[in-house]
């Protein structure tokens, strides 16, 4: 969703009329309807945010079928059907504004789940038999169907494949699709682990290796935080139990990539496991659902907002936001106050997320920043690899870590 004052969908599986619900982060409002126009079960689909801001639905319990979901009619249309049936697959927006997938046994005839590309300018689906799904596939002894591939889309319409198998990959798009080893990520697979882009460096890489948090979890999900690059990792459970309570981990925990540490957060009251989401708000909290064995959402503030006493902190205002929408490479500007020292600026893409999958996530700093008095003036990377087109939350945070309320950034090809 990309609204200034925005409603956040959510939708589940029912065979052939998904429920819809929508919950206003503005008024607290809650409502309810059920999607028949599309004859899609969305459940266990790949999501994705299009450059202009829409959101494709693909696959899931609907198998080949596509729905793509307009927030600013607030309505679903039928797409084009995948070339494959699949559910539990994941999907990717790229820096050509196309979409890219690949697995997903769940659903169809449990064959080799190669990557096809979705192309919103012809509204069409292309297989890439290229594009072999079967070196990422995990040892775990479901097969194919829990394979939700870590991709991030990156420079040149590539994609980087991090997991959940130990070996990593980059995938390609052009012609017939095709794929090359990256490395290896670790001496095992991680079947539900989780996967975020906090901050996109354009140079060589590697993997980092650093300490454990305090609980093992599995159905978790991520979310980038503002300001200093941290990571916010809630729900999930000690063992894969699905459609149950049991184990569960109600304590979030936060994580910090400049010390490489974890630090235990406040704890949900709702268990969230299997089907639980989190996604980050445009002020700053995060909304998180429970199971589809729970009917329940809860917001958590995360310390930035308060002060050492417990009261709220000020938070700084952004206004007078250059009028977008904005291509790589551009230079915003707009007015800062309730800052004292520079303030840190940075985009984070708006999410879509399932079953812990959030392809769309990820921190972009803007580092190159002309400030003259109250006017911040940052440049954006020169870079769709970096700067995937879509929806993006600018964020200015305090030298102290609060940040501001959001203002929306359109970022177009």
């Amino acid at each position: 969703m990309h609204k200034e004052d925005p409603g956040w969908p959510t939708v589940g599986g029912n065979p052939r009329s998904p429920a819809f619900g929508e919950y206003d982060v503005s008024t607290g409002a809650i409502s309810h309807r059920t999607i028949t126009n599309t004859h899609h079960d969305m459940f266990c689909p790949g999501i994705s945010q299009l450059e202009d801001g829409r959101i494709i639905i693909s696959g899931g319990s609907g198998a080949e079928v596509t729905s793509i979901y307009d927030p600013v009619t607030n309505n679903f249309t039928r797409g084009p059907d995948l070339k494959l049936p699949r559910g539990y697959q994941t999907t990717c927006t790229l820096s050509t504004g196309e979409v890219f997938t690949i697995g997903g046994a769940y659903s169809g005839n449990r064959v080799a789940k190669n990557g096809e590309v979705y192309d919103p300018i012809t509204n069409t689906w292309t297989y890439l038999p290229g594009a072999d799904v079967s070196p990422i596939v995990t040892t775990n002894s479901g097969g194919y169907e829990g394979d939700h591939a870590w991709l991030f889309g990156w420079k040149n319409g590539s994609i980087f494949q991090a997991g959940p198998s130990k070996n990593q990959h980059w995938y390609s798009i052009a012609g017939s699709g095709s794929v090359s080893m990256a490395g290896t990520r670790d001496t095992d697979d991680a079947m539900c682990g989780i996967w975020v882009m906090y901050d996109a460096v354009a140079a060589g890489g590697s993997p980092l290796y650093t300490n454990s948090d305090a609980n093992q979890r599995t159905h978790i999900t991520t979310i980038n935080e503002p300001g200093a690059p941290s990571v916010l990792v809630t729900g999930g459970q000690r063992k894969s139990l699905i459609f149950k309570d049991t184990d569960s981990i109600l304590v979030a925990e936060l994580f910090n990539p400049i010390t490489k540490q974890w630090k235990q957060m406040a704890s949900m009251t709702v268990p969230p496991n299997y089907h639980s989401i989190s996604i980050l708000l445009p002020d700053a909290t995060v909304f998180a659902d429970t199971t589809v064995d729970h009917s329940d959402g809860e917001i958590f503030e995360p310390p930035y907002l308060f002060n050492a006493d417990g009261s709220y902190a000020a938070r700084p205002t952004v206004s007078a936001l250059s009028t977008g929408p904005f291509k790589a490479g551009a230079r915003l500007t707009f007015t800062v106050e309730g800052v004292v020292g520079l303030a840190q600026v940075s985009l984070i893409r708006t999410g879509s997320v399932t079953h812990s999958v959030n392809s769309d996530q990820r921190r972009v700093p803007l580092d190159n920043v002309e400030i003259n008095g109250k006017e911040y003036s940052p440049r954006l990377p020169n870079d769709y690899g970096i700067l995937t087109p879509g929806y993006y939350y600018l964020f200015v945070t305090t030298p102290q870590g609060t940040p501001s309320i959001a203002k929306t950034v359109h970022i177009i090809l």
